[in-house]
C-alpha cells in the first residue's frame, strides 16, 4: 500500500514538474514568435507595411483613423514585386579585432550567398566616409563576393554617426518601393567633437522604420560605445549580437529569419485622404494587432461641370456711328490728367535730388576724430587710424580703438565673404567664444564642420586676437594662414578668417 501511494506521489511530482517546465517553454516560443512591424511606407494612395511573424487572412482587418480598408493584399517576401535592398558597412580599422577580421568578411560572403530571390546588395568601408564597394545596389553575387574578399584593414578614425545620418537621408531620396535593411559590423558608436551625435542620430530614427542590424565586436574598454550601436537596433526593431570567434557563424541565421516577413498592401479609402499623419491598426488572424503610423495623401477636388442652356442671342439694332474725340477731349480725361501731375512731380523731386548731390560733393568733408591704438612696445605712446593710410596688416587696416582706464566695449561682426546676408554680431569686452553649441557667444549651428566650442577672440590693450582651442581639429586660418591650436593670431579690421567651410570678413568697432 506504500508502495502504491509513493508511486502515486512520484507521479503527480513529475507531472507538475512537466508542467513547469512545459509552461516555461510556451513562454519561450511566444517571445520568439512575437509579430512586430518592420517597415512601413506609403506609395501613392497604398499602404505597404513588412509584417514578421505575423499572419494575415481572410479574417484580418486594416484600418486608419476611423476607416477601414477594404481592398488588401498579402504575399511573402520573396514574392513581392518590389526588390530587397540590404546595404551592408564594415568598420575596416584596426581596431577591430585581429581574430575576427577574416571571420566577418566570410560572414559577409554568407550573409550574400544565402541571397533572397529577389534581393539586391551594396557593401562598404567606412572611416570618415563610406567608401561602396559598387556604385548601386547589385545582384551580381558573385561579383560582390571577390570584392568583399578583397577588404582590407587600415589604422583610421569612423565616424559612423554621421555617416548613418547621411545614408539614412540618401534612402529617403531615392524613394525606394521595396524593403530596405541595413547591417552593421563594427565595435561601437560614439559622439564625435564633428559632426552628428547619437542623440541627433536617434531624434532621425525616431520617424524612419528602416532596421538597423549590429553585430558588435569587443575591443578594449569599448562596453558603452557598443550599448549605444545596440540601442539603435532596438530602436528600429532589428536584432543586435556581441560576436566572437564562437558565435560568428549565427550571424546568417539571424538575418534568415526576414525571409519569413509578410508583406501587406492596402488601399488608403478616399475618406482616409487630408494629407496627415494618422494612427492605423493592423488585427493578424491570431487576433493580435500591430498599430503603426502612415502618412495619407492629399485630397483631389474635382469640379462637377453642368451642362448650361446658352444664353438667347439679341438682335442689335445697327446705329450711326459716334464722332471720333479729339487730341483735347483725350488729354482732359481725368487718369490722364492724374498721370500726367505725377510725372510733373517726380521730374520735380529728382531735379531736387541732383541739386542736392550736386552741393553735397562740392561741399569739404568734416573733420573725423579718429580711434587710437596702445602700440604696445612704447606704453602710452598711440597713433591714428587713417583712412588708408593706418597700419596695414596683409592688405587690411588695422582698428586702433582708444585706450582708456576702464574696460572697452568693442562690437565684433563675422560676414560670410559669398553671402553677405548671413552675419554674426556679438559684444567683445575681454574674450568672446565662437562654436556650434548654444552655450558660446557666436553660434554657427549651420555648419557640422564647426567644433562645439571652436574658437576664441580677445582684446588686450587695443589689439584683438583670435585663437583655436586645443582640442580643434579642423583649424582655422586667417588671410590663408593656417593656424596652430592654442597659437594666438593677431587680427584687424578686414582681416579673413576661415572657419569650418565659410570664410568671414572681420569688422571691429569701439563700442558705445
Amino acid at each position: 500500500m506504500k508502495s502504491f501511494k509513493k508511486l502515486i506521489n512520484l507521479a503527480l511530482a513529475a507531472c507538475i514538474a512537466f508542467s513547469l517546465i512545459g509552461g516555461l517553454f510556451t513562454v519561450e516560443v511566444r517571445a520568439e514568435g512575437e509579430a512586430k512591424l518592420m517597415q512601413s511606407f506609403v506609395i501613392d494612395d497604398t499602404v505597404r507595411a513588412y509584417i514578421r511573424n505575423g499572419a494575415v487572412d481572410g479574417s484580418s482587418t486594416y484600418q486608419i483613423g476611423k476607416d477601414f480598408c477594404t481592398d488588401i493584399g498579402t504575399c511573402g517576401l520573396g514574392e513581392d514585386v518590389s526588390p530587397v535592398r540590404t546595404l551592408i558597412l564594415l568598420d575596416n580599422s584596426l581596431s577591430m579585432t585581429k581574430a575576427l577580421m577574416e571571420p566577418i568578411k566570410d560572414s559577409i560572403r554568407k550573409i550574400i550567398e544565402a541571397h533572397g530571390p529577389n534581393e539586391l546588395f551594396k557593401v562598404g568601408t567606412f572611416d570618415e566616409q563610406v567608401h561602396y564597394l559598387t556604385t548601386d545596389f547589385s545582384e551580381d553575387y558573385v561579383a560582390l563576393d571577390k570584392l568583399v574578399e578583397g577588404i582590407e584593414y587600415h589604422d583610421q578614425k569612423t565616424y559612423l554617426n554621421t555617416i548613418l545620418y547621411d545614408i539614412i537621408h540618401e534612402i529617403d531620396s531615392r524613394d525606394y518601393e521595396g524593403y530596405v535593411r541595413i547591417i552593421l559590423f563594427a565595435d561601437g558608436v560614439k559622439d564625435e567633437e564633428i559632426g552628428y551625435t547619437n542623440g541627433e542620430l536617434a531624434d532621425l530614427l525616431a520617424n524612419r522604420n528602416y532596421p538597423i542590424y549590429s553585430f558588435g565586436v569587443k575591443s578594449g574598454k569599448n562596453a558603452p560605445l557598443l550599448e549605444d550601436m545596440f540601442a539603435l537596433s532596438r530602436k528600429t526593431g532589428a536584432e543586435c549580437l556581441l560576436i566572437d570567434k564562437d558565435n560568428i557563424g549565427d550571424v546568417p541565421a539571424i538575418l534568415s529569419a526576414d525571409s519569413g516577413i509578410t508583406v501587406l498592401t492596402a488601399k488608403i479609402p478616399e475618406d482616409a485622404w487630408d494629407g496627415e499623419r494618422k494612427n492605423s491598426q493592423l488585427k493578424l488572424a491570431d487576433g493580435s494587432s500591430i498599430s503603426f503610423m502612415v502618412q495619407t495623401p492629399f485630397p483631389v477636388y474635382q469640379e462637377k461641370k453642368e451642362d448650361k442652356p446658352l444664353p438667347p442671342v439679341e438682335l442689335i439694332e445697327e446705329s450711326e456711328p459716334e464722332p471720333e474725340p479729339t487730341l483735347w477731349d483725350k488729354l482732359r480725361q481725368p487718369h490722364i490728367i492724374a498721370a500726367i501731375v505725377g510725372c510733373l512731380l517726380i521730374l520735380i523731386s529728382l531735379i531736387m535730388l541732383l541739386v542736392h548731390f550736386i552741393r553735397a560733393k562740392k561741399k569739404k568733408p568734416e573733420e573725423v576724430m579718429m580711434p587710437t591704438v596702445n602700440l604696445g612696445s612704447g606704453a602710452g605712446e598711440t597713433e591714428l587710424f587713417g583712412y588708408g593710410t593706418g597700419a596695414q596688416n596683409n592688405g587690411t587696416e588695422q582698428l586702433t580703438p582708444a585706450v582708456s582706464d576702464g574696460r572697452k566695449k568693442y562690437m565684433f561682426l563675422l560676414t560670410d565673404k559669398d553671402d553677405e546676408y548671413r552675419s554674426f554680431r556679438c559684444e567683445l569686452i575681454d574674450e568672446l567664444t565662437i562654436g556650434r553649441m548654444e552655450d558660446n557667444h557666436i553660434i554657427i549651428g549651420d555648419d557640422n564642420s564647426v567644433h562645439r566650442h571652436h574658437s576664441t577672440v580677445t582684446a588686450k590693450n587695443g589689439t584683438f586676437y583670435y585663437t583655436d582651442l586645443k582640442d580643434v581639429k579642423n583649424r582655422s586660418a586667417v588671410n590663408g594662414v593656417l593656424l596652430k591650436p592654442t597659437i594666438p593670431q593677431l587680427i584687424v579690421n578686414n582681416s579673413v578668417v576661415t572657419i569650418g567651410r565659410h570664410s568671414y570678413t572681420i569688422t571691429i568697432t569701439e563700442g558705445h
